[in-house]
């Protein structure tokens, strides 16, 4: 071991070490297919559901195609199952690991993206350690439940690839179709109105137009498959809080329950939405008085530094959080400590990000903090990221190091 230190050094051995971790990874994941990548289960049952011409959303019809219990429902528009179509092309066996591979290869393009566009820097190991443990194993949970989710990072950021390029017609198409499945990327849609294209507005109305076009089409095609679609969002899973939802709204349904318990009277339904809409529209005219205060200052990289505070408003204000959720702000999160590489407080603000969850903390009396903090914690480290973005005087610096400006193409 020490000549393969001497030979290679510390930082190669890391990087091996990390390849292990991962290896190891997929394959457990891949060996317990019963167990994991419980999201792709239904995915691929609904789509197999749909080619029977069956209602994809219909819970019994999603059991019976699989022949066993399927804990979530389809919740994606109806468009998007065309996606999952294509694994059903093979056995399940055989689409979850295809699957996974995927997603792994999908997993690398997105590094090289960021490195290539996003100046995320050298690939160095506290690069991986972040990527691998950083905001609760943000990256770990999307290969656990096989969700979606980085399949939609890897469309999100070659969308905002092309923002930074000046590509806006492009940047809107994949916005749209990213949001075919969980709709609330549209938010995105608003980077148009600080573009420098001559009808942004227009654009940004029309790449929404389209969308609700799409929707309106599906309508027209099968009006009793969009009404179960309806149904299946605003159903009792819209509801969900604690553990299941990491989002403010929840956050403060969670505290205002808590409360109302203390108290021995229940507080008004609506307050925690009243509190959500009143944080959600603070933390959206911060952000923008940051933006307009400092772009002139960022220069070439006021474009990349819109995207970045944009992904973190984003993941503070969306009303439906899972843990896998914050993989959007992992090179927000990432950018913003490595522009402070030479602060005295970098290495506790490190570990705060790449801390794991005590599950011994209710052990030593202290199970109220545990569930409002460690349920929360990708949540709180979200917003201290935020901070970072939009504080002053001691925020992002004005520029990334070697920072050039990106290359026009209309």
């Amino acid at each position: 071991m020490g000549n393969f230190i001497n030979k290679y050094g510390f930082k190669a051995l890391l990087a091996l070490a990390f390849a292990a971790y991962l290896a190891a990874s997929l394959l457990t994941i891949h060996k317990y297919g019963n167990v994991y990548q419980w999201d792709f289960k239904k995915d691929y049952y609904a789509a197999r559901v749909q080619a029977e011409g069956l209602d994809f959303y219909d819970a019994p019809y999603l059991r019976h195609m699989a022949g066993s219990p399927v804990e979530q429902f389809y919740i994606y528009t109806p468009p998007s199952i065309w996606f999952y179509r294509l694994f059903t092309l093979f056995s399940f066996k055989n689409a979850y690991t295809l699957v996974l591979i995927l997603k792994l290869l999908t997993l690398l393009g997105l590094v090289l993206l960021w490195q290539k566009e996003f100046r995320l820097g050298p690939l160095d190991p506290g690069f991986f350690i972040f990527l691998f443990f950083a905001f609760h194993y943000a990256l770990t949970a999307d290969f656990l439940s096989g969700n979606f989710a980085l399949f939609e990072q890897a469309g999100l950021w070659a969308a905002f690839a092309f923002f930074l390029r000046k590509r806006y017609i492009l940047f809107s198409l994949l916005i749209v179709l990213v949001s075919l499945f969980k709709i609330l990327p549209l938010f995105f849609l608003v980077l148009l109105l600080f573009s420098k294209a001559r009808r942004r507005f227009l654009l940004a109305a029309s790449a929404g137009a389209s969308f609700l076009l799409v929707q309106g089409l599906s309508y027209l095609l099968n009006p009793g498959l969009y009404r179960s679609f309806l149904h299946t969002l605003t159903g009792p899973g819209s509801n969900e809080w604690g553990n299941r939802n990491l989002s403010l709204v929840s956050f403060l349904k969670t505290v205002l329950d808590r409360m109302a318990g203390v108290i021995g009277r229940p507080l008004p339904a609506a307050l925690a939405q009243i509190l959500f809409a009143a944080a959600a529209l603070a933390i959206v005219l911060i952000s923008l008085r940051a933006y307009l205060r400092r772009r002139a200052a960022w220069g070439a990289d006021a474009d990349r530094m819109l995207v970045f505070l944009a992904c973190l408003v984003f993941c503070l204000i969306s009303p439906r959080t899972k843990d896998y959720s914050y993989l959007i702000v992992l090179l927000p999160g990432y950018v913003a400590l490595r522009t402070r590489a030479r602060d005295k407080g970098i290495v506790f603000l490190f570990l705060l990000l790449i801390l794991d969850t005590p599950d011994s903390i209710s052990a030593l009396g202290l199970r109220p903090v545990a569930e409002y903090f460690w349920t929360y914690y990708p949540l709180f480290l979200t917003g201290l990221t935020w901070i970072l973005y939009v504080g002053k005087p001691r925020g992002i610096p004005d520029a990334f190091p070697d920072s050039s400006p990106a290359p026009d193409r209309r």
